[in-house]
């Protein structure tokens, strides 16, 4: 119906796109986050709508258990994990300290097992057109560090760092027990933040 706020009837349209990633980026990987509406880049996705219909955000969210370890540093100047499979967070790294140089995640799978380690980056996000992604930390020739795995039996050491996926697996060990060591999310501008899925496996 034809009113003071539409000057034609447009009948039945489906007019969405999928922000996700964006979303992503401003909020997944933390214990709490804000996005002011209006946004700006947001506003620029509004292009398969009519610019005289109001746009509006709809969002839905699951709360991932990550490992929190024992609360502290034990003997061995590790937090060991709790779980044989399970996620890290540098949002708890933030929040406690542990996860980084001074007390490293410690995970054990079993005997036999190697441990792959899946990123899951939530700092990288696409502006609707197809177009290539953005990472929100990137900076020009510089590559962004969310880990560095040690495995102690063979005195291996590994930095991971610069993905431009959002999920895809980083690391697979050799042996069935891998420090690692994760940066404080603060250290980058804006922050970044992700998980590490990690599971013990037989190949």
């Amino acid at each position: 119906m034809l009113n003071r706020c539409l000057d034609r009837d447009y009948g039945y349209i489906e007019c969405s796109v999928d922000v996700a990633t964006y979303v992503d980026s401003k909020c997944s990987g933390r214990r709490r986050c804000q996005l002011a509406l209006p946004d700006p880049v947001l506003d620029s996705w509004r292009r398969p709508c009519p610019r005289d219909l109001k746009a509006y955000l709809q969002v839905a969210y699951s709360c991932v258990k990550v490992q929190t370890g024992s609360g502290y540093c034990g003997s061995s100047q590790h937090a060991k994990v709790t779980q044989k499979h399970g996620f890290l967070s540098n949002a708890i790294t933030e929040d406690t300290g542990l996860g980084s140089s001074n007390c490293p995640w410690l995970v054990e799978a079993e005997e036999g097992q190697h441990i792959v380690i899946t990123l899951l980056y939530f700092a990288v996000w696409s502006d609707g057109t197809g177009g290539l992604p953005h990472q929100s930390s990137r900076e020009s020739g510089l590559c962004h560090i969310y880990a560095y795995v040690e495995e102690e039996d063979t005195g291996s050491k590994v930095t991971l760092c610069g993905r431009e996926t959002k999920e895809s697996v980083v690391y697979t060990s050799e042996t069935n027990r891998v420090v690692v060591q994760v940066p404080d999310p603060r250290l980058s501008n804006p922050p970044a933040y992700f998980l590490l899925r990690y599971e013990g496996t037989c190949q």
